[in-house]
């Protein structure tokens, strides 16, 4: 039933607008995650393998950007940076830093996660947000897509000549 399901999605998706098409992935997405924490039965591993190989081929590019991605304070390019809560709004949303600027006395792992030893484990870091950029701003931070989630998640977290 399943491939029957996606060849349907196939065939509609050209007709699907950019935001429509996000959300089925993202229908997807939440389906597949949902799995981990439910009978596994509920979906094959076939079914799961041809949902997953479907959203992947179907997912979005990284959305481009024109802002200059450099740590603010050190200049540091070609890393994972945080921005401030309120983007633009408030007096650090201009400035984007970097681990080793934000956080000096501080491990952040590989996957931008931080234990504040309170929250446990997150990608916000003393009170900032991943910058994640879209255009010439950035994505609020629940509306990041997948895809720019991975493209950060990908940036290396500290520069190759720290440690």
């Amino acid at each position: 039933m399943t491939k029957g399901v996606i060849e349907v999605y196939r065939r509609i998706w050209p007709q699907l607008d950019v935001y429509g098409r996000r959300k089925v992935v993202e229908a997807i997405e939440l389906r597949l995650a949902m799995l981990k924490y439910e009978d596994p039965s509920k979906m094959s591993e076939e079914d799961q393998a041809d949902w997953t190989a479907f959203m992947e081929e179907m997912r979005p590019p990284k959305a481009p950007f024109t802002l200059d991605y450099r740590c603010s304070k050190c200049k540091g390019g070609e890393r994972k940076l945080w921005r401030g809560v309120h983007g633009c709004a408030d007096e650090n949303g201009h400035e984007l830093l970097c681990a080793v600027c934000l956080a000096p006395n501080k491990t952040i792992r590989d996957d931008g996660r931080f234990d504040d030893g309170v929250h446990g484990l997150s990608d916000q870091v003393n009170g900032w947000l991943p910058a994640v950029p879209v255009d010439d701003t950035y994505w609020g931070y629940t509306s990041v897509p997948t895809a720019d989630c991975r493209w950060w998640e990908a940036l290396p977290t500290y520069p190759s000549d720290f440690r």
